[in-house]
């Protein structure tokens, strides 16, 4: 059984849920209702490299790793739906699904979106709890940094 058809695995090594807030560093920053500008934000918006395989098994071992940079990558705009931007195509329908339901499996044409991203974390983030947060993601999402 894959971890994402699991029924007793909701989520694992994450953060217990809680009201999301951003901490800003004066009160007229906190006042102004500008996220991006405290010193706490940073926004990862933007080009990320992005590669659609059309079946979650057809996703290389060693993407996740070493291996990544040897990997040919596409460019896709976050935030974003891929199917928005050409890959696969929209699934809501307002009649029966378009794919087998039969819970908790999921079909084995089931597609899968790997994006990567760069970005550098300087000292006074490092010696603070930081999180990173997710606001658009649906179905299963794997995180590694």
């Amino acid at each position: 059984m894959n971890i994402y058809e699991n029924p007793n695995i909701l989520e694992e090594n994450r953060e217990k849920r809680r009201a999301y807030f951003i901490p800003f560093h004066s009160m007229e920053s906190a006042a102004a209702h500008e996220k991006q500008n405290s010193r706490f934000f940073k926004l990862l918006n933007g080009e990320w490299d992005f590669s659609y395989f059309g079946r979650c098994r057809d996703v290389p071992d060693g993407i996740y790793g070493e291996q990544t940079e040897s990997f040919s990558w596409d460019r896709i705009k976050v935030p974003c739906s891929w199917q928005f931007a050409g890959y696969d195509v929209p699934q809501y329908l307002n009649i029966s699904y378009p794919f087998p339901v039969d819970p908790p499996y999921v079909p084995i044409d089931n597609p899968a979106g790997i994006y990567t991203r760069e970005f550098i974390l300087t000292d006074d983030w490092i010696a603070r709890d930081t999180f990173i947060v997710f606001e658009g993601v649906s179905s299963c999402l794997e995180l590694y940094i």
